[in-house]
């Protein structure tokens, strides 16, 4: 209707717009007819700035199938598209090879994944397994093609030892935060070393079952070989038993971090499983914390009493 009503228009020498003269609909079918072939059609995607684009995409966050409609329609959506599609990223035993071939075959993508969640366990090198040493190797490939990873979260079981301490360092270089639940404690030092890889580390959290074998104690100090303590900013944390070494795990927490300036801190005790003692554990670490605590939330049974005085 646009392009008919310009058209329609003639322009006399003042620029003064005349309305032409009324047409029979024969005369204006036999124009139209005329005027189809040479009409050009409107590219709306070309001329919306870049910065609505994006915008609009935005609100597909959390539909992956239009995300990657988005992703294929063209080069200027391209990249909002792929923020969205990896920027969580979940692997699997499953996934984890077919994900390794997408970096592979596009390296660009590994710097749009920001939060990742490793969902295979690992059970140690006590007892050689073949699968799973692929697995960690696939994974320590896949780490090194995420340089950007702000987030860690290992929600399934895990045993470090010293081959995981070598996957997991890849991350180095941006990790902010890092998350283990069902973490079983037997190698501090790999531990020790793993935290310590990691020099933006910002967040830690040690959460549902934490098994702390009392067998295991702090590195020996040696003289003039003082091992600096890490900044941390925020704590989660579930304080295993006293039967399964809580005085040694908070020793160690003390021994590893600098817990006075600790600013945000959650502290779990008693929900996977009960102990037949009072949580003396809470209570040392507690004892630990501040002056720079800003926000403090204890999860703890009804029949729990904390012992001894807290300043």
């Amino acid at each position: 209707m646009l392009q008919k009503w310009r058209n329609s228009i003639i322009f006399n020498k003042g620029d003064a717009p005349i309305v032409a003269e009324e047409r029979s609909p024969t005369e204006e079918a036999e124009a139209e007819a005329q005027e189809l072939p040479n009409s050009e059609p409107v590219d709306l995607v070309s001329r919306l700035p870049p910065e609505l684009c994006d915008r609009i995409i935005d609100y597909l966050f959390c539909d992956r199938c239009a995300l990657s409609a988005c992703a294929l329609t063209c080069r200027a959506w391209l990249p909002a598209s792929r923020l969205h599609l990896f920027r969580h990223v979940r692997l699997q035993a499953s996934t984890i090879p077919s994900f390794l071939c997408v970096l592979m075959e596009t390296p660009a993508i590994g710097a749009y994944v920001e939060d990742l969640m490793i969902l295979t366990g690992s059970q140690g090198f006590t007892i050689p397994d073949i699968a799973q040493m692929k697995t960690l190797q696939m994974l320590k490939e896949i780490f090194d093609r995420l340089p950007a990873v702000k987030t860690l979260k290992v929600p399934v079981f895990f045993r470090i030892s010293v081959m995981e301490t070598l996957i997991l360092s890849a991350l180095s270089k941006s990790l902010q935060a890092i998350s283990f639940s069902g973490l079983f404690i037997t190698d501090l030092q790999a531990l020790s070393e793993l935290l310590a890889s990691f020099p933006h580390l910002q967040s830690v959290g040690f959460s549902n079952e934490v098994l702390w074998l009392p067998v295991v104690r702090l590195p020996p100090h040696r003289a003039g070989h003082a091992i600096p303590s890490l900044p941390l900013r925020h704590l989660r944390i579930s304080v295993p038993p006293r039967e399964h070494g809580a005085e040694e795990f908070v020793k160690w927490l003390d021994w590893r971090f600098r817990l006075p300036e600790v600013r945000s801190a959650c502290i779990r005790y008693g929900e996977q499983f009960r102990s037949r003692g009072h949580p003396t554990g809470v209570s040392q670490l507690l004892s630990k914390l501040g002056p720079s605590l800003e926000k403090l939330e204890l999860v703890m049974p009804r029949d729990a009493r904390v012992k001894g005085t807290l300043t």
